[in-house]
C-alpha cells in the first residue's frame, strides 16, 4: 500500500471517528437540554413554593402574635430564622405540622377567652 492511500485510509477513519463525535454529541446536547427544561421547570415549582410556604407561615405567626398579645406574661420575640438544611422531602409534613401547632393555638386562647378550660 502506497503512502498516500495509508494517509487517505488514516483521514477517511478520524472523519468518521469526528462524525460519530458530533452525532453523539448532538444526541448527547439534546438530552441535556430537555433535561435543563425539566431542571428549569422544578426549580420555578421549587420557588414558589419556598415563597408560598414563607407566606403561610408569617401569616401563622402574625395570627398567632395577635392571639398571644393579652397574655402579659409572655415575651413574644420575631419569628425564628429559616432553616436552611432542612430535608425540602419533609416540607409537606412541616407544614402540616405548622398548621397542626396554629390551630392547637388557636383553639387553645379560643376557650380561654370564652372562659372555656383548655383541653
Amino acid at each position: 500500500m502506497s503512502a498516500a492511500r495509508e494517509y487517505k485510509a488514516v483521514v477517511e477513519g478520524l472523519s468518521g471517528a469526528a462524525a460519530e463525535l458530533r452525532e453523539r454529541d448532538a444526541e448527547r446536547a439534546t438530552a441535556l437540554g430537555y433535561r435543563r427544561v425539566v431542571e428549569h421547570d422544578a426549580m420555578t415549582e421549587a420557588a414558589g413554593r419556598a415563597g408560598l410556604t414563607r407566606l403561610v407561615v408569617a401569616l401563622h405567626w402574625e395570627t398567632a402574635l395577635e392571639r398571644l398579645w393579652q397574655e402579659s406574661w409572655l415575651t413574644l420575640r420575631p419569628p425564628p430564622a429559616p432553616t436552611p438544611d432542612v430535608d425540602p422531602a419533609r416540607l409537606d409534613a412541616l407544614d402540616a405540622e405548622v398548621a397542626r401547632c396554629a390551630d392547637v393555638l388557636q383553639e387553645t386562647t379560643r376557650r380561654r377567652r370564652f372562659g372555656l378550660r383548655p383541653r
